[in-house]
């Protein structure tokens, strides 16, 4: 389970962190979501506290697993 990133914006801390288009965020920190989950509990942990940093759990297209600091 996981959300599926839909757009990326330019200048980002996302795309500055190298989240792609079609990545599908499966955790944030360690934080595992369930099938469950909100969008809000993603977008709580990703956003986090002004000036945090948040390591994102991705899964691309293609199957390939990997994480990205963003801040």
């Amino acid at each position: 389970s996981g959300i599926l990133v839909v757009s990326v914006f330019e200048g980002s801390p996302a795309k500055e962190a190298g989240v792609l288009v079609g990545d599908l965020i499966t955790g944030v920190d360690d934080w595992q979501p369930t099938s469950g989950d909100p969008v809000e509990a993603y977008v709580e942990r990703i956003r986090g506290p002004v000036g945090s940093s948040v390591i994102l759990s991705l899964t691309s297209p293609y199957g390939q697993e990997r994480q990205v600091a963003s801040c």
